[in-house]
């Protein structure tokens, strides 16, 4: 045997060896393929066995042992970069990655289909078997699918990841899919807009009236006897305006709660009871005015507090007026800079509240303009986000909320735009990879098949192209976990982020794309 055979078998057993501590890549690969459902190491197994059998014909295997190993270097790379995410596995994918796999599926018999085109092309062409194994094998070797088998649902998970630091928990990745689809925003006043801790600021009883002609129409009651009757009916109501005023009369006057008999609560409207034998109602204007008349001058008082963003609370004793007690809530802090947050990333921002439209308005306005949906009673919010879904794909933040889709640390507008920011950046580095995994794959494809060879006579080797393959691949997932190191409160790029809304106007409106958000207690 002469020393070039000698080499041919030394080189054709020492690609088999190679071969055999990378089984992974060919058992997983052809699995795969026979099962018709690729995967990421179909096109790799499927190059390297095409450039083995090219070996053959050209007695050297020399490159195929080197290509192989590259390989398996770019899937030890792989494998360490998302190391932490082994066994991150949900029940629930993204509908995009779910997508994006079946697509890769598609791309993955496409390439194949190519290469055993360009393969007959060159033959027909008059070259040798070896150099039409060559392109064929090379079109196998450079098509790059990472983006599609790996990159989507990994920027799921380093999303998730990044989200749990911030203590934002999205219930799976369906779900970040979702948010980021979101237009619309509902909310309630109470929690997000303001503190939640509402205290009494006016208090004015109809022995302030000072125009004649309502002495028939008044209670004849002092402040305090209006503060202490407030109090006990406000006692028995858990809303947080109630409490403020009960809070208040505890600190003026002595009272107790059980004073009051035949208690009813009137859901959105007001309360009423018997206290001393007299009919004490309170509630808002509309409740009241059905029982008594209320004078002018309390009327105007009361738009007064409205146009101050302060809500009126009107008592009546026996269908006589008692007066008007105003109570009022400060916006907090960052709330603005929150709204605009949303509003640059496309998202309208509606405010849900009880109280009257003309307060209602005001606390939007301060709080950076806000579209409202007022006078609204317990209960109706998902009504409301029903409506809101024939103008757009919907969220909205419940207190009821037992599904968890989404939980936010605290009820901040801020809190909210990060959770958005997180959810469409995502989507939008994921459709970024797509497009730079097209440009990838319709530049090099075509140059693997030679096309630079037969108008330019520039050749290239195999070797290259997987060097070029498993580059880009390692640079697709390393960008996909850039994502975990971003900070999710920088707003300078919100703007960019709009262009996610497109995909609503393909998604069928319905019940499923209402994403409701809780907050953490």
């Amino acid at each position: 045997m002469d020393k070039n055979a000698v080499a041919v078998v030394l080189q054709m057993l020492l690609c088999i060896a190679v071969l055999i501590l990378n089984r992974k890549i060919f058992i997983s690969g052809f699995k795969g393929l026979l099962d018709r459902v690729p995967n990421r190491y179909s096109l790799m197994a499927l190059g390297s066995v095409a450039s083995f059998i090219q070996g053959i014909f050209l007695r050297s295997f020399l490159k195929t042992a080197i290509i192989i190993t590259l390989f398996a270097i770019f899937n030890l790379i792989i494998d360490y970069l998302i190391r932490e995410y082994d066994g991150d596995e949900l029940k629930v994918y993204a509908p995009i990655v779910l997508s994006y796999k079946k697509q890769a599926e598609y791309f993955v018999f496409i390439v194949i289909g190519i290469s055993v085109i360009t393969f007959i092309i060159w033959m027909i062409a008059g070259a040798q078997i070896g150099t039409a194994l060559d392109k064929a094998s090379s079109v196998l070797i450079c098509a790059c699918p990472t983006a599609l088998f790996i990159s989507a649902s990994l920027y799921f998970k380093s999303a998730r990841k990044l989200s749990e630091k911030n203590e934002i928990l999205f219930k799976d990745d369906a779900i970040i899919e979702n948010a980021a689809d979101a237009d619309i925003l509902l909310f309630d006043k109470t929690g997000i807009i303001t503190k939640g801790e509402p205290v009494v600021t006016e208090v004015f009883s109809s022995d302030s009236l000072t125009k004649s002609g309502y002495s028939a129409l008044k209670a004849n009651t002092s402040e305090d006897e209006l503060i202490r009757l407030a109090g006990i009916m406000e006692s028995h109501s858990k809303h947080p305006i109630a409490k403020a005023v009960t809070e208040y009369a505890y600190n003026r006057c002595e009272f107790e709660s059980n004073e009051v008999s035949g208690f009813i609560k009137f859901e959105g409207k007001g309360l009423e009871g018997k206290i001393d034998g007299n009919i004490i109602r309170c509630g808002n204007h509309d409740f009241i005015s059905n029982h008594a008349i209320i004078p002018a001058e309390i009327e105007e008082r009361a738009q007064m507090f409205s146009s101050l963003g302060k809500t009126p609370i009107y008592y009546s004793k026996d269908n006589k007026l008692l007066g008007i007690i105003a109570v009022s809530d400060n916006i907090k802090e960052n709330t603005q800079k929150g709204i605009i947050e949303l509003k640059n990333m496309g998202i309208n921002p509606v405010m849900l509240t009880g109280d009257n439209e003309k307060t209602a308005k005001t606390i939007a306005e301060q709080a950076g303009g806000l579209e409202v949906v007022s006078g609204i009673i317990a209960g109706e919010e998902r009504k409301i986000a029903d409506d809101y879904m024939e103008k757009g794909s919907c969220a909205i933040v419940l207190d009821d909320n037992n599904d968890d889709e989404l939980i936010i640390p605290e009820g901040s507008a801020s809190m909210l735009a990060a959770a958005f920011r997180l959810s469409k950046n995502t989507l939008l580095n994921i459709r970024h990879s797509f497009l730079w995994f097209l440009i990838y794959n319709i530049i090099m494809i075509p140059i693997a098949a030679g096309c630079l060879e037969a108008i330019f006579g520039i050749l290239i080797s195999p070797l290259l192209f997987a060097i070029i393959m498993c580059f880009s691949s390692v640079l697709f997932t390393a960008h996909a976990l850039t994502i975990g190191e971003k900070d999710i409160t920088d707003s300078s790029k919100d703007k960019k982020l709009q262009s996610i809304n497109w995909r609503r106007k393909w998604k069928k409106r319905s019940r499923s794309n209402t994403l409701t958000i809780s907050l953490k207690s």
